[in-house]
């Protein structure tokens, strides 16, 4: 059998600060991460300031459409709501 070599980590590895939250982001704020990860996908940026740029480009498309599809939802929400009287809870 042959012996195992003790696991030497390269110096070229990045370490994490373990934090897996970001503090500064509201929980209502995660659903826009979805769609950031499927247009990142798509996306080819030769600099940072061109990812910058695009980033901002892209939450400034979705902010309209996020927010014109929850207005939307609304209406069917506050009818459902209104015309339940007042047996708003299902027995």
């Amino acid at each position: 059998m042959a012996p195992t070599q003790p696991f030497e980590p390269e110096s070229s590895w990045m370490v994490s600060d373990g934090s897996c939250f970001a503090i500064h982001l509201a929980p209502s704020d995660f659903h826009l991460f979805p769609h950031m990860k499927t247009w990142l996908a798509t996306q080819l940026f030769d600099d940072d300031e061109e990812l910058h740029a695009g980033f901002r480009a892209s939450l400034k498309s979705q902010a309209v459409k996020i927010y014109y599809d929850g207005i939307n939802k609304l209406v069917f929400r506050y009818d459902k709501c209104l015309n339940l009287y007042e047996d708003y809870v299902k027995q």
